[in-house]
């Protein structure tokens, strides 16, 4: 049955569900299975509140267990469970709400809090389906509003639901139809009365728009302006009850924080962060004396190193009072309150220090109050350099009393994901939050959490040297064009990095529209794929990849392409004997990784745990769909088959080409493929990581990029925007020559630095280097080869231009690389 079809037979169901929620104990299990069946109640996560893992051992006096009680069959592998979000009393009691996956099914899920053994918990969505990550407000004793946001017919629609005490309403869409609505947010204007802010997406444009929903027929009200694009809403109630909304508005090239009184009369929009900076994702909360408090990211592009693009993260706060807002500073005149930089940037100086993933929040201020005073908290790495699945993380923060703010202080520790309750309080000295175990066979498990402020110690913050501003965009990244002509077509050049995380991977960060916005502007691409990883110590669900789908189509452009995509991120058991069944997660193997690129209506999504590793079942996805792959790493295994189209030969990660020998065999062996460079960005710098291809296409479209790729008219950068034109015989690389007893190779390079050399190679070997002259940038290279035995030959070229292509560890590299490689051309040499 579908998600509208659950919400419509939930109506039927209500006062079924309102008794079962309340049932207790496990004198009546059997009643209960029934009961809870009928109404699509879930169990079976591995959420823990209090100690409660309630994915143990099935016992059967107990009714919650790894079962789906509503379809009455075991869920394998058991629940993923992802995103909770609570409110808490004074005395601890209140409810919780998740995001649960398993074996591609998604649901919302609830529970009372404190949990108990035999708590039941809520299918709050009224069924299966594709959603995103819920949010809730507390609206008196024992009343809730809970809102999502669901992928349905081709959209994403906003639903909600509200609880009060024995009642529960069906779950509700209130976003429009036609239009493309999610990120939803929610916050109590009364006992029972709520407020729900999301971001719609209509006519090319993203807006920022609210509703009340306890007022019968009130319309919705847009929020933000309708000329700039919004983005991330908040909303909060002041010390007279008046709602405030909070949002990012992306305009000119930068992120502003903005915010606007909504009740009881419409106010003007006011501008919260400095005009100057980029400033993006606030959250808010009301003081004790009547002021308003709200904390936001500031981002700074910076540089390092030989040319390292990268950027700094801080958190700023700003505090309305007196009708104007103020952004605070610290006693010694700073206006970060946070510095985000251990465990994300990696140190240049004074000696190169990467950093890896986490599986955190590192880039999510929050706020709780205590009595008077306001803390700001934030999540870190607690390892600079340590593993991602290997490393937990320390949760932060900082008091600020009026416009004083106290020293940074570690507050727990030993978790990821620290999450506290929507409009957080602390009482006696504490406050509840949730933290997360590091997953474990795609399952992670939430903890309850007392957090005692008189436990804090010091937070010790290095100074990160050998980074300084940047103005972005830079001039050398402007891109170059080139139009060829073959066979009659016009073919002109375009440049894209197809291998780009966001936040919607687990180790990675970035907002998809940050990503997006960013390329696009910052990194002067002109497309891009923003892919995740299907399973990477986490699974990819529905939700997320359905929103990296949706980012995309809503980005692209005449002016700019994102074409959706993801990772196949298989891990192929070296031993060809193992039991697929018995071992989901081999160890000590050989990375067998995919970029998959789909045309823009999109395509399915193949995690290779779902398939048991059988990559075959995703060429056949991927061929129905009309899409591409190409190789990712220095390890691969190409197979011949039409839809693997290009070799990964570069990349943020390292110059694959140092050590061709893997690439040279397998064209060796007769395999045929496009030569293409990424940023396989983890670092928010698409376009700016260190790799790129160049791609020959008849327009900017996803059909005439994805012919591009299939015909191999593509070659690899380190990331600088050289332009390579290389032919045999006249005929464009990619594609197959023919000659009788000599070849002619032609190359046309355009270089942003002047041209050092070109190295021609045969068939994996060097077979002439060619140096240049007088500092040019523009270059015509040519070579006969007249020792060609009958038979199929490759060449390709390889081109220097001045500059550097280094590598710091990780995924830190050289935005502006000076290296690049054409795609071969296949020469058959015989008589004709």
């Amino acid at each position: 049955m579908s998600f509208l079809s659950n919400c419509a037979r939930a109506a039927s169901l209500e006062r079924e569900y309102s008794a079962a929620r309340r049932v207790r104990g496990v004198a009546t299990a059997r009643r209960l299975r029934r009961a809870v069946s009928r109404l699509g109640v879930l169990a079976g996560t591995a959420l823990l509140v209090g100690h409660l893992n309630a994915a143990r051992a099935p016992d059967p006096t107990w009714p919650i267990n790894v079962r789906l009680l509503a379809q009455q069959r075991p869920v394998s592998p058991a629940p993923y469970d992802s995103d909770p979000v609570f409110a808490v009393d004074a005395a601890g009691k209140g409810f919780a709400v998740w995001h649960s996956y398993a074996a591609g099914e998604e649901w919302i899920v609830g529970r009372d809090l404190p949990a108990a053994r035999d708590t039941v918990m809520i299918d709050v969505a009224a069924g299966r389906g594709i959603v995103g990550a819920p949010e809730m407000a507390a609206g008196g004793k024992d009343a809730y509003g809970i809102t999502w946001a669901a992928w349905a017919e081709g959209r994403w629609r906003v639903m909600v639901r509200t609880i009060q005490g024995e009642d529960a309403s069906m779950p509700k869409m209130i976003s429009e139809p036609e239009v493309d609505a999610l990120h939803p947010v929610v916050t109590a204007l009364g006992p029972g009365a709520y407020a729900l802010g999301w971001v719609e997406f209509r006519a090319g444009r993203f807006a920022v728009v609210w509703r009340n929903l306890q007022e019968t027929g009130s319309p919705k009200v847009m929020v933000s302006a309708p000329e700039a694009d919004a983005f991330r809403p908040a909303l909060v109630t002041d010390e007279t009850g008046a709602l405030w909304a909070f949002w990012d508005e992306y305009r000119d090239g930068n992120y502003a924080v903005l915010a606007r009184q909504l009740t009881p009369t419409l106010g003007a929009i006011e501008r919260v962060s400095s005009a100057s900076e980029r400033c993006l994702k606030p959250v808010a909360i009301r003081g004790a004396r009547g002021e308003l408090y709200t904390a936001w990211l500031k981002v700074t592009d910076v540089t390092g190193g030989e040319g390292v693009i990268d950027q700094i993260y801080t958190a700023q706060l700003g505090r309305r009072r007196d009708n104007r807002w103020t952004v605070l500073k610290d006693p010694q005149g700073r206006d970060d309150a946070a510095v985000f930089t251990h465990g994300l940037l990696a140190k240049i100086a004074p000696q190169p220090a990467p950093t890896g993933g986490y599986l955190g929040r590192r880039l999510a201020p929050m706020f709780v109050r205590e009595g008077d005073k306001i803390w700001l908290l934030w999540e870190r790495k607690a390892q600079h350099s340590g593993g991602t699945g290997e490393v937990t993380g320390e949760l932060a923060g900082r008091v600020i009393e009026g416009d004083q703010l106290g020293e940074p202080v570690v507050l727990a520790r030993g978790w990821v994901d620290y999450r506290v309750a929507h409009e957080a309080e602390a009482h006696q000295g504490a406050f509840a939050a949730m933290g997360s175990t590091l997953p474990r066979n795609a399952q992670r498990a939430y903890h309850a959490l007392s957090v005692e402020f008189s436990r804090a110690t010091p937070l010790k913050q290095e100074t990160w040297q050998g980074w300084k501003p940047v103005t972005l965009p830079l001039a050398e990244a402007a891109p170059q064009r080139h139009e060829i002509v073959e066979q009659g077509k016009t073919y002109r050049l375009y440049w894209m990095d197809s291998h780009v995380h966001s936040g919607l991977t687990a180790d990675a960060e970035g907002e998809p529209d940050e990503i997006m916005l960013y390329a696009r502007d910052r990194g002067r691409l002109d497309a891009l794929v923003m892919q995740e990883n299907d399973f990477y110590n986490c699974p990819l669900t529905e939700g997320e990849y359905q929103t990296g789908a949706f980012y995309a189509r809503a980005f692209s452009s005449a002016r700019f392409l994102a074409l959706p995509g993801y990772e196949w991120t298989q891990q192929g058991p070296t031993d060809p004997g193992i039991d697929k069944d018995q071992a989901r997660f081999w160890r000590g193997n050989q990375p067998e990784h995919r970029t998959i690129i789909y045309p823009r209506g999109g395509g399915p999504l193949v995690r290779y745990i779902d398939v048991r590793g059988d990559i075959t079942k995703l060429y056949d996805a991927v061929a129905k769909a009309g899409g591409v792959l190409h190789t990712q790493h220095a390890t691969f295994n190409l197979a011949d088959h039409p839809v693997e189209t290009s070799i990964e030969v570069t990349a943020g990660w390292g110059v694959y080409f140092l050590n061709p020998g893997r690439i040279h065999a397998t064209l060796n062996a007769g395999r045929r493929a496009g030569f293409i460079g990424t940023s396989d960005s983890h670092r928010r710098n698409p376009g700016l990581g260190g790799g790129l291809t160049g791609i020959y296409a008849t327009s900017l479209t996803s059909d005439a990029v994805l012919e591009a790729y299939r015909a191999h008219r593509v070659f690899a950068t380190s990331g600088a925007r050289i332009v390579m034109e290389a032919r045999a015989n006249g005929v464009l690389m990619g594609a197959e020559a023919a000659a009788t007893n000599q070849v002619r190779l032609t190359l046309h390079v355009k270089g942003t630095r002047p041209i050092r050399r070109a190295t021609l190679l045969k068939d994996g070997m060097d077979l002439k280097v060619i140096p240049a002259n007088d500092d040019q940038r523009e270059v015509k290279f040519e070579y006969v080869d007249r020792d060609s035995p009958p038979g199929v030959h490759w060449y390709y070229w390889r081109v220097e231009q001045e500059g550097s292509s280094k590598h710091y560890g990780g995924n830190v590299a050289v935005a502006l690389g000076n290296l690049a490689w054409s795609t071969p051309n296949w020469v058959r040499v015989g008589t004709p």
